[in-house]
């Protein structure tokens, strides 16, 4: 789907770009859940399952970075790049993926 989370990350200037990596670890599906707080009040929560993947930077750093952007392609493909300026969301509308909230119930794994 479409981003739109910002995080801050900061870059060593004594690694060459092509040596640089990245963890990424993104929400890769979930399901709901009952839960119960400390006051045994009950409501619905989401249970996320993570997927991670370790990314070497795609392009060189521009002479004046201030975006560090992760872009997510179909087949796991994920790509790192740095940039001056921020990208602007390159997906036609006919590839949006349907929204799958609310997830599904989760499957109680005790029995």
């Amino acid at each position: 789907g479409s981003g739109g989370v910002s995080v801050g990350a900061s870059i060593p200037k004594d690694i060459p770009w092509d040596l640089l990596e990245f963890k990424v670890r993104w929400a890769a599906s979930g399901c709901i859940a009952r839960g119960t707080n400390s006051y045994g009040e009950s409501s619905e929560v989401t249970r996320y399952f993570y997927k991670e993947k370790v990314v070497k930077l795609k392009n060189p750093l521009p002479a004046n970075p201030d975006y560090l952007e992760v872009h997510f392609y179909p087949n796991n493909v994920i790509e790192v790049v740095v940039t001056e300026l921020a990208s602007d969301p390159q997906v036609p509308a006919s590839n949006i993926k349907e929204d799958l909230s609310p997830y599904p119930p989760c499957e109680d794994k005790k029995s």
